[in-house]
Order: structure tokens, then C-alpha cells, then sequence
């Protein structure tokens, strides 16, 4: 056999020469050597992986979700605050050192000399002594985002929020007497007190930071280019340092003067200063936990986990810990940081290595059997032969094809399926059965806000249907169209308000505490009912569901169903003496059934998945009162990144929607 063809080029012309096939010596030779370095690679790589295993973190076991971490003083307590357990101890062998029990989600929580500050949701300010005992509780204006304090000085700053425009900044003492109160139209996103107690700094969502004194009036002030994602104060360097929704890192003295700002390749979620080791560490959405100089210059890049969304230095005790999603906390040694980036660096060479001669091996053994390697090399040849005689319509169709996929199969099916997993985007899907069902049906919070998802759906329905057909025939009886004109005009204008903007004005400029119904009881000499209507928990329910009165939003539809009824029945339904309600009842009503079960649907859709109403306004406050399904399914995604129980919910809610719709579909209207 002369084996393949082979051209080769000699001057201008070209000679077609017969390529020598490898003997078998040859072919078997080159098995062997590939197969001996293979050996090889895979033997180091093993070496390599024991080592990093070896290094790897150690995973803390917790009995609930996580929100927030901090340290005792001298390294040896690390402390938990945990969404429905209060806060919890650990000793240095991750053992229960003790727990206070909090009815509660904690929001925040700081340690400073032996004092612990916790910020939980139900507006308390509780302050702790080191052996867990209760100091004080004060109670905030609003739901605590940030706290912080000074045992020297013996006062607590907390940062407050009901809705985006209602927002508060205040200092108390130890003993509950607040020392200043500041409205703030911008929600403050961390607070920290600076030694002595005297002063402060916050960072705010508007992108602001900002040095107060001991009477809440603004010495410096500074800026960032985007939203921050996450900062820490470090006493020790007298450096603040944050970052932002671009990528940036920033480091401030606490005078506010910009020390120098870092632009990173990826999405940055958690920040924190190593004073220590005089570093920075940085947790990056693609899985990198990077360390910076305090220059700002890069130090070392680990590949440790996509997700992680908080990261937290124990100086003292020399330990790093991450928290993934609620409960997924890890415990890094500090002093391994650098040697674990330089073995991962390596681990990702040796793997393209192995690769590469697993590929080799695979050829080489092929060619062992010419008659094999003739056989696959030859079914490959015939299959792109197939598709490239069609390839012209397997283009046209794939763009179709994918985008289906892409957008309107895969979201679904994997919604649906992810349900039933433990799925951190990134990191790992297992297959948990019904477990994410189970722990719904355990969610004190998701059952509260389902009996008020039901008391919105109720109200919310009888809103759109029944003022709204009233309305409607009301204009029809208007003899003079001029006026049926100027009131369907007067009904329509404020649908042009956007929804944000309208659910903003009922906030404050009409249930607020200033607001229209408390200046109206007030001039009435009714000021002793003068309340802050969304932030009292007898009210709030009540107030949110006022909101959008006298709700004619959808009488436009059904005044154009009523205009299409024929006269000659209203004149009938006259000539037999049948009354005005009377014929709203038997005439009218059932000849506008199709549009009723149009609005019944959308209505019935859009209460269910109204997030907006509740997030702007009370954010499912004050405690629970106003709690939605909708809302905790956001906070176990967007906060504790529990994927699973998340789309378990959504399921509940698309079975509700589906049952319900599919209920309504059912019922024949006059037309059918």
C-alpha cells in the first residue's frame, strides 16, 4: 500500500506523490510514548489535586440561613446572624458557643469591642454583650438595613427604610434615647461608627458616601460611578473601601478623599479589608476570591466558587469565610490563600495538557487498527458531506430554532425542573426530590403572604369589576355627550401616570404621616386618628389595598363592550318596565361576559405576581403584615440564593394562576 496522496510543489508545476504510510513499529511506538507521558500527567495531576484538597476550605455547618457574619475582638467567636434563629455564636471549632433566640429575620449585625449590634426586621435594634446576654433593644423608626456602634461612647447609629423615598438615619444611646433622627430620601446601604464614637460613615444606593458628626450634620462627602454592591471599614487603616455595580473597587481615607480606584474584569459581590495581612479580598460573581494591596495593586486570584455573595476577615484569628447562597459557609486559612491560587494556576495548565494527550492517545490508538481508523474517518467524512449538500436550509432554520429554545422552551422546562433540584447556577444542580416543597410547606413567611396574596386577590377583583362596570354605566346614562366625554377623559388621565411614580405619591403625599388623610383628620379635629398608615401594622393591609381609589381603571373596556349593545334591547328592557339595576343584572352584565372573564384573568394574573405594590411601599412590613408570596420567592433568590425552593414557589403560584384560569376559561359566556 502506498498509502494517501500527497502534493508536493516544484517550481511552477505540482506533482502528485504517494505519502508513506507508518509501520506498524512506527504506529505502535507512538501509542507507547503517548501512553507513557499520559502516565505522567495524569500521575501529577493527581499529586496536585491531594495537595489542593489539602488546602481546600473547611464547609461550617449551620442550622439556618445565614445573613450576616462578623467577629469577636480577639478572633475567638464568630458570629451568625440567621434569618428566622436569632444569632448565633461559634467558637473556634465552628461548636454552638451560645444563642439568642430573635423572632425575626436579622438584616445586619456588627461587633465592636465586646458589644454585638443587630438590626432585625421587625424594627428592633437589639444590643448584645459577648456571652449573648441582652443588653438593651431599641426600637428603629423603620426596618434597620445597617447598624453599627461604640461601646466607649455607648451609642448605636441605624440606618432605616419603609419604601424607596422614606428612609432614616439615627443615633442612639445605650439606653434607648435617640440623639439625632435624619429624614433621608435616599436608603442608606451601610453605616459605620469611626473609633471613638463621636462620628460616622455611611454609604448610600444613590451611589453617595458621607462623614457626619456626633449631630448628624454632613464634613465630607464623596462619590462612586455606579450603585454600590458591598463595603467594609477597616478602624486600623482608617479606609474605607466599596464596591459598585461596575466593577470598580474604591478605597477612601475617612476623611472621604479618594485613596485610588480599581476596575476589575468581573461582576464584584463582596468586599472586605484583611488589616492584617494589609490586603483587600474581593469575591467576583465568576468564582474568584482576588486580593489587592491597600495600593490598589493586584496580589493573587483564587478560583473558588461562582456565587459567593459574602466574604468576611477574621484578622485575629487568621481565618477568611464565604457564604455562597443561605447556608453554603466556608472557612478559608489566610496564610493558604497564596499557595492555593499558585497550585489551581497549575492545576489549569496540567488539565489542557491532559486533554491534549488523551486526544493523542485516542488517535494513535486508532491507528493501531488501519481497517478501524479507515472506518470512523470515513463516516465522518459522509456526514458532512450530508450537510453540506443541505446546508442552506439547516441555516435558515437554526436561528429559528435556537431563539425557541433559547427563550421560550428552556426557561420553562428548566423552571420546572430546577424545582426539584439544589441548583446553584454555576457551582451544581442535585436532585433533591420534594424537599424544596417540603421546606415551602415548613415557610412560616410564604404562608403568611399567601392568606394576604388571597386577601389581595379578593379585594383586588371586586376592585376592577365592580366600580369599574358601575362607572361604565353611568357614562352610557349621560344624556349629554359632551359630559360622556370629559368624564371618560377625567377617568382615563391618571392611567397615564407611571406606576412607580403613582404608587410613590400614595406613599407619602396621601397615607403617609403628612399625607392628605391626616391633614384632612386633623382639620376635622380627628388628629388623635392620625397615623402613618403604612407603617402601622393595623392599617398597613388596609392602606395598600385603598391605594388606587376609586379604581375605574378598567372601565374603558367595559364601556366599550356597553356602547355595542344594541339600543333596541335597552328599549325593550324600558317598554316591559324593567328597572335601571334590573337590567344591569339580565341584560347588560351577561352580554359583557366575555369582557369580564378578559378582565378577571388579567386582574387574577396581575394580583398574584404584584411584586411592585408591596416592594415599593411597606416591602412586606411592618413584621409581616404586608408579606406576599412574590416577595419571599424574591428575597430566596436575590438574598439567599436558594434557587430550588424559589422556583418551587413559582410552581405553586403558576398551579394557582393555571387552576384559576383554566376555571374561567371553562364558564360559557351568552356569546357561546
Amino acid at each position: 500500500m502506498t498509502g494517501p496522496l500527497l502534493f508536493v510543489e516544484r517550481g511552477m508545476e505540482m506533482q502528485l506523490l504517494p505519502r508513506r504510510a507508518l509501520t506498524k513499529r512506527e504506529r505502535f511506538v507512538s501509542f507507547a510514548v503517548i501512553l507513557v507521558l499520559m502516565f505522567a500527567a495524569f500521575s501529577y495531576t493527581i499529586s496536585l489535586r491531594n495537595a489542593l484538597d489539602g488546602l481546600k476550605p473547611k464547609r461550617v455547618v449551620v442550622p439556618d440561613a445565614v445573613t450576616t457574619i462578623d467577629f469577636s475582638q480577639d478572633g475567638a467567636l464568630t458570629y451568625l446572624g440567621l434569618r428566622d434563629k436569632g444569632v448565633l455564636a461559634l467558637d473556634e471549632n465552628d461548636s454552638v458557643a451560645w444563642q439568642f433566640p430573635i423572632k425575626g429575620r436579622v438584616l445586619d449585625l456588627k461587633a465592636e469591642g465586646d458589644h454585638i449590634y443587630v438590626g432585625v426586621d421587625d424594627r428592633k435594634l437589639y444590643i448584645l454583650d459577648r456571652q449573648g446576654q441582652l443588653v438593651n433593644s431599641i426600637r428603629a423608626s423603620y426596618r434597620p438595613i445597617s447598624v453599627a456602634g461604640n461601646a466607649t461612647a455607648r451609642r448605636v447609629i441605624v440606618s432605616s427604610s419603609l419604601s424607596a423615598m422614606k428612609n432614616r438615619l439615627e443615633l442612639f444611646d445605650f439606653n434607648g434615647e435617640k440623639l439625632f433622627s435624619i429624614n433621608l430620601y435616599d436608603t442608606v446601604f451601610d453605616v459605620f461608627m469611626l473609633p471613638g464614637g463621636e462620628e460616622a460613615i455611611y454609604v448610600t444606593r444613590g451611589a453617595e458616601v458621607h462623614r457626619i458628626n456626633a449631630a448628624g450634620e454632613k464634613i465630607a462627602s464623596n462619590g462612586l460611578e455606579y450603585y454600590p454592591v458591598d463595603s467594609a471599614y477597616s478602624p486600623s487603616e482608617n479606609m474605607l473601601v466599596v464596591s459598585d455595580e461596575g466593577n470598580n473597587v474604591y478605597a477612601f481615607t475617612d476623611d472621604m478623599e479618594l485613596l485610588w480606584k480599581k476596575k476589575l474584569d468581573s461582576k464584584i459581590n463582596a468586599v472586605d479589608i484583611d488589616g492584617q495581612h494589609r490586603r483587600i479580598v474581593v469575591a467576583s460573581d465568576a468564582g474568584y476570591l482576588i486580593t489587592l494591596g491597600l495600593d490598589g495593586s493586584l496580589d493573587t486570584q483564587l478560583n473558588s466558587a461562582a456565587g459567593i455573595r459574602m466574604v468576611r476577615v477574621n484578622q485575629a484569628a487568621g481565618t477568611l469565610y464565604t457564604l455562597k447562597d443561605d447556608s453554603d459557609l466556608r472557612r478559608y486559612r489566610v496564610e493558604a490563600l497564596t499557595d492555593f491560587s499558585r497550585m489551581q494556576y497549575l492545576m489549569g495548565r496540567i488539565r489542557v495538557i491532559d486533554i491534549i494527550l488523551l486526544v493523542l492517545m485516542v488517535v494513535t490508538a486508532m491507528n493501531l487498527s488501519p481497517r478501524i481508523s479507515s472506518a470512523v474517518w470515513g463516516k465522518l467524512a459522509r456526514g458532512l458531506r450530508v450537510l453540506r449538500r443541505a446546508r442552506l436550509s439547516y441555516m435558515l432554520l437554526l436561528p429559528t430554532i435556537f431563539l425557541l429554545l433559547a427563550f421560550n422552551y428552556y426557561p420553562a422546562v428548566s423552571g420546572l425542573f430546577i424545582a426539584f433540584t439544589d441548583y446553584k447556577p454555576g457551582i451544581y444542580m442535585r436532585w433533591v426530590g420534594l424537599t424544596n416543597f417540603i421546606n415551602m410547606l415548613h415557610n412560616e413567611y410564604f404562608w403568611v403572604g399567601v392568606w394576604n396574596m388571597v386577601i389581595f386577590l379578593i379585594t383586588d377583583l371586586i376592585k376592577v369589576l365592580v366600580p369599574s362596570i358601575l362607572f361604565a354605566e353611568l357614562i352610557l346614562a349621560m344624556r349629554s355627550k359632551a359630559a360622556q366625554y370629559w368624564t371618560r377623559v377625567a377617568l382615563y388621565l391618571p392611567g397615564i401616570l407611571p406606576g412607580i411614580a403613582g404608587l410613590l405619591i400614595w406613599t407619602d403625599g396621601i397615607l403617609g404621616m403628612n399625607g392628605i388623610i391626616n391633614q384632612f383628620l386633623r382639620a376635622v379635629g380627628l388628629g388623635n386618628l392620625a397615623t402613618p398608615w403604612l407603617g402601622n401594622s393595623k392599617t398597613a393591609l388596609g392602606a395598600l389595598i385603598f391605594i388606587g381609589f376609586p379604581w375605574v381603571g378598567a372601565y374603558i373596556i367595559f364601556y366599550g363592550a356597553l356602547i355595542s349593545i344594541p339600543n333596541s334591547l335597552f328599549e325593550a328592557a324600558k317598554i316591559d318596565g324593567c328597572s335601571w339595576w334590573k337590567r344591569i343584572l339580565t341584560i347588560d352584565v351577561p352580554l359583557i361576559s366575555p369582557q369580564i372573564k378578559f378582565v378577571f384573568v388579567t386582574s387574577f394574573i396581575a394580583s398574584v405576581q404584584n411584586f411592585g405594590r408591596v416592594y415599593v411601599t411597606t416591602m412586606g412590613g411592618p413584621g409581616h403584615s404586608t408579606y406576599i408570596p412574590i416577595l419571599e420567592l424574591f428575597y430566596n433568590m436575590s438574598k439567599f440564593t436558594n434557587y430550588g425552593e424559589a422556583a418551587a414557589m413559582g410552581l405553586f403560584l403558576f398551579i394557582v394562576v393555571f387552576g384559576a384560569t383554566l376555571m374561567n376559561l371553562r364558564m360559557k359566556t351568552v356569546s357561546q
